[in-house]
């Protein structure tokens, strides 16, 4: 049962540190500004793309800049955001929504 008990504890360890980026271990939503400079202009439409990911294997989804641009029926974009949802560190379950903004 020790021994059981510290090769779990290792491996959540090693799981742990092997992605630093992430703020929380069991869940975290972060959003992210992108850009491509123009962020002053005025906006006039905005489109949005979503894909998951379940275990860390399977995907599904496109979340792309330009599935968003289509979604969102823009011919030009000038700027982007990406929201992230992740539960345990991405590996049970991940979301990424990409949402640009143009005319």
């Amino acid at each position: 049962m020790f021994k059981r008990s510290l090769v779990l504890s290792v491996l959540l360890l090693l799981l742990a540190l092997s992605q630093p980026s992430q703020a929380g271990w069991l869940w975290t939503t972060k959003e992210k500004p992108g850009g491509l400079g123009l962020q002053q202009t005025e906006v006039t439409k905005s489109g949005e793309a979503a894909c998951s990911k379940l275990f860390n294997l399977i995907e599904f989804g496109s979340c792309g800049l330009n599935s968003a641009r289509e979604n969102g029926g823009l011919s030009k974009i000038y700027y982007y955001d990406i929201s992230t949802f992740n539960v345990i560190m991405g590996w049970l379950y991940k979301k990424e929504t990409t949402t640009v903004y143009g005319e």
